[in-house]
Order: structure tokens, then sequence, then C-alpha cells
């Protein structure tokens, strides 16, 4: 059993390194220093931009975006493509000024893109809408008029899981290794009960009744309400062998 203090997750033990031989039941089974934050150093002050009659010169702007995602901690590689992809549309569609940027110019540039995925044009669009919701965030633009501009794409229904490909997922897995074992027992017990991710992470001894099935409270449920989840013979024996192994692991 579990100390007090411990967590008591069926499926939350991870720090463990050796190989495991895990017993069998009744003959079943044969075998970083402190951040310091400081202002942003901007190399153009914001307020000057709004100054000029022609309004805000795009890569100024740019560059200032640049920085405060920097300093919001979006990541470096993001920070890139934004901008890569920004400024594709600003030289392709000859944009000098915020001001020039007009719902033309979107479906201008993603016309001239080619023969390219609609997925592919919808990533780009993604990626145009963030760096002008920070233009009109900062004031320089006054109508987010790219708010609806939407994509349509086919999405394509994905298949669920039969019992060959299972069959095939859990024969990779060594079953005399904990981590292994812990999670084939986990896709058993989505595949055979239904139940969401986020459930099965907060799963306790609790909420089972081996004799019968699983009692979900609505403490664990997305909709709060009590589920009652019957399983077969064959989970219920895997659950109790890793339930067997994590108190061994706590105890130890």
């Amino acid at each position: 059993m579990a100390r007090k203090g411990q967590r008591t997750g069926i499926f939350d033990l991870e720090d463990v390194t050796e190989t495991i031989q895990l017993p069998s039941f009744e003959g079943t089974f044969k075998e970083e220093d402190t951040i310091l934050i400081t202002p942003p150093k901007l190399m153009i002050d914001v307020a000057d931009l709004h100054e000029g009659k022609k309004g805000v010169e795009i890569n100024s702007a740019l560059l200032i975006v640049k920085e405060q995602m920097r300093l919001s901690g979006v990541r470096k590689a993001t920070i890139s493509e934004y901008i890569y992809t920004f400024k594709r549309l600003v030289d392709a569609m000859k944009i000098e000024y915020v001001d020039d940027i007009k719902l033309e110019s979107i479906f201008g540039w993603l016309a001239s893109l080619g023969d390219i995925s609609d997925v592919s044009k919808q990533s780009r669009l993604r990626v145009i809408k963030a760096v002008l919701n920070r233009f009109y965030d900062n004031g320089w633009i006054e109508r987010n008029f790219w708010k609806d501009v939407r994509i349509r794409v086919d999405t394509k229904i994905k298949l669920p899981a039969d019992e060959k490909q299972l069959s095939i997922l859990l024969s990779l897995l060594d079953m005399a290794d904990f981590i292994q074992f812990r999670d084939a027992v986990a896709v058993l017990t989505i595949y055979k009960t239904g139940i969401r991710m986020n459930t099965l992470i907060q799963l306790e001894e609790k909420h089972i009744d081996f004799k019968t099935s699983l009692l979900l409270s609505g403490d664990i449920m997305k909709n709060h309400d009590v589920l009652k989840l019957p399983f077969d013979d064959e989970l219920a024996l895997n659950l109790k062998r890793l339930i067997a192994q994590n108190d061994i692991i706590r105890n130890h």
C-alpha cells in the first residue's frame, strides 16, 4: 500500500529503471538560474510609429512583434516561422506599411502559393492571422478584418484501432519491464472501457470493483457524472498485477 502522502494513481509511477520480474497470479501466466525580468529593449519606440502620415512601416512593426513574442516566451523556432511566413506575404504583395494590408493582399498571396494543399494554405493563414492579431493589439490596425477568413479543409475520419492492430502493438512491449507493462495495461484499459486519457491518469484503486467494473466518480469525469464501465477478466487480472507491482515499488 502507498505510504502517507504518496500518490495513489494506478498509472503514475515512472521512476523505475531496473527490469522487474512480474509475478504470475494463480498460474494464469507462464512467463537554472533565476530568470531576470527586465523591461523590453526595443530598438524602436512603439509610440513613435503612430506619428508618420503613412502609418506604421512594416519592417519596424515586425521587429517589435518579434521582440514581443520573445518576451512572451514564444519558442525561437515558432517566432522564426511566423516572421519568415509574414515576410513572404510582405515581399510578394509589395507591402511597405501596415495600412497597406487588406483582404485582397491576403487572398492574393494565398493564390500565389500555387498548387499546394488546402491544409498547407490553412497553416500559413494561421500564421498570418497570428501576426495580424499582434498588430491589432498594438493599435496599428483599427479592425481585425481577417478574423472571419477561413479555408475549408476536408478532414478524413480516422478509423478506430481493431484487435489485430492492438495485438501488434502489445507484442512489441516487454511485459517484464515495468514501464512497458504499465503502458500495455493503460492501452488495454482505454480500448476495453473507452475512458478518456485524462480520466485514465486520475484512475485509482478506489475506482475499481474487480468483481464488476470501473466505478468512475464525478471528480475525474469531464462531465462530472458518475459512470460505471464493465470490463472483462483479462483486464481485471492485469490491473491486479499492476496494482501489486505499484505496491512493491512504493514500499521500496
